[in-house]
């Protein structure tokens, strides 16, 4: 709990005091302003509380940071949020319907084949019988190229084929003839140029005019998110939303301290001038008497009387003037549209034994509630998430993720192509591994930056708060020192009384002990207008105190530091 929840809650339940454990940050919310607004009355009087309240509310660079911090909540929930899936679809439709020009094609082939052969022939004749015989083989070379002539339609396509042929054969045999009683070889060979030996001619039918082949698609990709990296980035939105609530309480605790500076300034200036207000009265009073004294020798006396009363009066118009613009400046600064509703009252608590402070604890309460280290703290999440998201870039991980459909359609063959597919992707960082890229660099060295700064930033809270516990020390002391003299003024002013009415003998006498009477009152109510001014110069002390610690000090003493109830400053 900070200084704006500790100061209402003061204000509301009176003051509280330490148990002696170390306290615990609790959680603070920022309230709207619609929730303030109807806390404050519409009439009556308004106290610190409600002004308070109503600067929070009307302050509009308080409500620029509560924006802030509304938007960077909302940033922290969208961070959350998952990709959605995307959805690919596709259509390919072939719509070729014009007749395109004709074309030859040239097809050639390449055959061989061998015929063998074995005969015998028997002739009789009036000489007798004659026996031949003959074998061999016979092979053939043939090399066709077809000339194919291609017309294309719109509905039919003509084919004209020409088949040219070039023949290389070769024979060889052997016979014999029992006549004779001998054999002979025989070899013989044949070749022929390129002649055409056939033609052909084919019509193809296609009564698809309207288009030959179509096929559609459809894929749907999951974006996987990187489960180290997205959680980095979790953690860097709940830190941007704790730096902008940092920024916001800082400037709510500066207007908390302002109103209430301002209002105890008020209180006691009232103060004063009721002070002066007697003294007044006191110093008329003095001068009433010596007018019904009918005496030559009072004339000095009574001159005097009556000086002393006008330069009380000027006193009081000078107050009066500080009162009204101070006021005027309170409700202006608060969104106050009638300054004469603020009722100012003087009851501060007073600490007892300031002295007996712990530096060192109060140092380490001030790391958990000040607005700066908060503020640090959060910069320092901040760079430690974007550190992590950095090093989550070196391992690989998936990126996503197709599972589709296709199907492919042909007019000129019957069924369909089907496809059902599903696809992975892995990023492999490489360039991480081998140390090109440089992401780590930023962040570390802010890391490293802001853990420096906050090192530092302890050390100077730590000169704040026991400069300022000193300055609480100092004072006490002249507050307490003004307690003495007042109490041992009091306790004269009546031996003083007492001793100077047993003097009393003549008009002379009496006139003395009247003035001294007078001025024992006089520098009674002057001793009371410098203990406000140790008052508020006390005050200033400890809201420096609190404003180094970052908290209410009724929150953060331990034991065996005495608080006393609040101490209402006597009049």
């Amino acid at each position: 709990m900070r200084l704006t929840h500790l100061i209402l809650l003061v204000l509301l339940h009176g003051p509280t005091y330490a148990s002696g454990a170390d306290p615990e940050p609790s959680p603070r919310s920022i309230p709207s302003v619609q929730t303030l607004l109807e806390m404050v009355p519409n009439q009556g009087p308004i106290t610190e509380r409600e002004l308070t309240l109503l600067a929070i509310a009307n302050l509009p660079q308080l409500e620029k940071l509560r924006g802030a911090v509304k938007v960077a909540t909302a940033q922290q929930r969208a961070v959350r949020n998952l990709e959605e899936p995307e959805l690919r679809v596709s259509y390919a439709y072939d719509n070729d319907n014009r007749v395109g020009e004709p074309f030859t094609e040239f097809d050639t082939s390449l055959t061989n084949s061998t015929d063998t052969f074995n005969t015998l022939t028997t002739e009789t004749t009036l000489n007798g019988t004659t026996l031949e015989s003959e074998r061999g083989s016979t092979s053939t070379n043939r090399m066709r190229m077809i000339e194919r002539r291609v017309t294309p339609g719109a509905t039919q396509d003509v084919i004209e084929e020409r088949i040219y042929e070039t023949r290389d054969s070769s024979t060889s045999s052997s016979g014999s003839r029992t006549e004779l009683g001998s054999t002979s070889p025989q070899s013989s060979s044949e070749s022929s140029n390129r002649r055409l030996v056939a033609t052909n001619r084919r019509v193809i039918e296609h009564p698809d005019t309207t288009g030959r082949d179509n096929a559609w698609g459809a894929l749907v990709r999951f974006r996987v998110p990187h489960p180290w990296e997205r959680k980095a980035r979790i953690l860097r939105a709940a830190a941007e939303v704790s730096l902008a609530e940092a920024d916001y309480f800082a400037e709510e605790d500066i207007v908390v301290r302002t109103v209430r500076s301002n209002f105890q300034d008020l209180a006691i200036l009232n103060a004063r001038l009721a002070t002066q207000t007697i003294r007044k009265k006191n110093c008329e009073s003095y001068r009433d008497w010596l007018q019904t004294q009918q005496s030559p020798k009072i004339g000095l006396d009574l001159a005097s009387a009556r000086t002393k009363v006008y330069g009380t009066l000027t006193d009081i118009r000078s107050l009066e003037g500080e009162i009204a613009n101070l006021r005027q400046e309170l409700a202006a600064y608060c969104g106050l549209s009638d300054p004469t509703r603020i009722k100012t009252s003087l009851s501060p608590t007073l600490i007892s034994q300031p002295a007996q402070l712990d530096v060192a604890y109060l140092s380490n309460i001030a790391t958990l509630y000040r607005s700066d280290m908060l503020n640090a703290q959060a910069r320092l999440s901040i760079a430690q998430a974007q550190l992590a998201q950095a090093k989550a870039a070196s391992i690989p991980f998936t990126t996503f993720i197709d599972l589709g459909y296709s199907q492919q359609n042909s007019f000129r063959r019957t069924g369909q192509n089907e496809e059902w597919f599903a696809r992975v992707g892995i990023s492999i960082p490489i360039f991480n591994w081998l140390g090109i890229n440089k992401q780590r660099e930023v962040p570390l060295a802010a890391t490293l930056s802001i853990e420096q700064q906050i090192q530092l930033q302890r050390s100077l809270i730590a000169n704040e708060i026991s400069q300022a516990i000193t300055r609480l020390v100092s004072a006490d002391s002249q507050l307490e020192n003004c307690k003495q003299d007042l109490s041992k003024l009091n306790a004269d002013l009546k031996k003083s009384l007492a001793d100077s009415q047993l003097a009393t003998a003549d008009i002379e006498d009496l006139l003395k002990a009247k003035r001294i009477e007078q001025e024992f009152q006089d520098l009674s109510q002057q001793m009371e207008l410098n203990r406000y001014s140790a008052l508020s110069a006390y005050l200033e002390a400890s809201y420096a105190l609190e404003k180094a610690i970052g908290v209410g000090l009724e929150r953060v003493l331990r034991r065996g530091v005495e608080l006393p109830a609040a101490t209402d400053v006597k009049k």
